[in-house]
């Protein structure tokens, strides 16, 4: 699912912004509009729980993952390869964690509490919904590539981060995401300008959801990432123990 920015970088300025159009209209219409592409404000502010089984592509190698994330502020990502534990991370009501596949629990870093809380939001709310969650948006334009027309939406986060959403001007869903951040926080720490590309949308519960993802480097066009969905439950039955840290047992005392 969706990787979230680290901390805006304040002195670097995005270069597509400079060849934007003023707006076209209000940000409340346009994201009135966005929540009908979505399903509907109401379908959608009741989706409380998510559980996603993704396939992911990067430097040439396959791995499976599980997300689980729900509207109490908790994520979990397990991740596998060939049928083996790899990596976790999540987020719950003690904080950050992650845990190689050694079983070693150790305390996230920041940015990766950035990205998980941030990809919560942007899977969980309808953008109409955050800035009551102290988030700000903002119209700042359209742009025109291969003849379509998006309108730029920046998301301030409460915590100081940005990212750009383009909304598709004819179908009203979110296309892609601009960030300047590490693909993964806790593996790759190095940011860089990535643009998220969303398609194969498909309605799960009355709402409408990215089953692919891509991920490029925008300075070079580079493909980074990508992504695809192979199952998506709104509001499975999650237990606490599926969602929370591991509980790994303590170490017997040598000696």
């Amino acid at each position: 699912m969706h990787r979230a920015p680290a901390r805006w970088t304040i002195g670097l300025l995005a270069p597509w912004l400079a060849t934007g159009s003023p707006p076209r209209t209000s940000l409340e219409e346009l994201l009135a509009r966005q929540a009908r592409a979505r399903g509907g404000e109401e379908r959608a502010a009741a989706v409380q729980s998510l559980r996603a089984v993704l396939e992911i592509r990067q430097a040439g190698s396959l791995v499976s993952a599980t997300y689980l994330a729900d509207r109490l502020g908790r994520v979990r990502v397990d991740v596998s390869a060939g049928g083996r534990a790899v990596f976790a991370e999540g987020l719950d009501e003690h904080g950050v964690w992650r845990m190689q596949g050694g079983g070693v629990l150790e305390e996230g870093s920041p940015d990766g509490m950035a990205a998980l809380e941030h990809g919560r939001l942007l899977n969980l709310y309808g953008l109409e919904e955050l800035s009551g969650l102290g988030h700000r948006l903002v119209f700042e334009g359209s742009e025109t590539a291969a003849s379509e027309t998006f309108d730029v939406v920046r998301l301030d986060f409460s915590d100081g981060s940005r990212t750009w959403l383009g909304i598709d001007d004819a179908t009203g869903r979110i296309s892609f995401r601009r960030d300047y951040r590490p693909l993964h926080p806790d593996v790759d720490p190095r940011p860089r300008w990535v643009e998220t590309r969303f398609s194969d949308f498909r309605s799960v519960g009355g709402v409408l959801f990215p089953f692919r993802e891509s991920v490029v480097e925008r300075e070079t066009g580079r493909l980074l990432e990508s992504s695809r969905v192979l199952e998506l439950e709104v509001d499975p039955c999650i237990q606490d123990a599926d969602i929370r840290r591991p509980q790994i047992p303590a170490r017997a005392p040598v000696g």
